[in-house]
């Protein structure tokens, strides 16, 4: 069987799935604050419904959110400065989450809105 038979055999077997798997985008952060409102506005303009943003403050000034952003699957954990690695802060973000995959969200990166999609639907 060649890739293209593979290939659309995935996509077959992926199109009868449902519901979509949940994604958690991990959003981790140590005082960048100029950055987070540009990622959780490319978080919310994904095409990708069964979404979750889990924004993990690492920094010693805590963030808040509006109660709108928490109904559209946007979350926040102000850890303080506890952690000292970046491993620390992302082991302790990932033992939070729920769903059934996990994504990086960088807070200075670029998302087209197909991101998640894209990269749900090629896993």
């Amino acid at each position: 069987m060649d890739y293209e038979e593979l290939e659309n055999q995935r996509r077959k077997a992926w199109s009868n799935q449902s519901p979509s798997p949940g994604v958690t985008c991990i959003c981790t952060t140590g005082g960048r604050f100029q950055y987070i409102c540009e990622a959780i506005h490319q978080f919310l303009s994904q095409d990708y419904s069964q979404k979750k943003l889990l924004i993990f403050n690492n920094g010693s000034m805590p963030l808040s959110l509006s109660l709108s952003l928490k109904a559209q699957g946007v979350l926040l954990v102000n850890a303080g400065d506890k952690f000292k690695t970046w491993g620390e802060v992302l082991n302790s973000a990932v033992s939070l989450v729920d769903t059934e995959y996990v994504a990086h969200w960088d807070d200075d990166d670029i998302y087209l809105p197909n991101h998640l999609s894209t990269g749900i639907r090629d896993l």
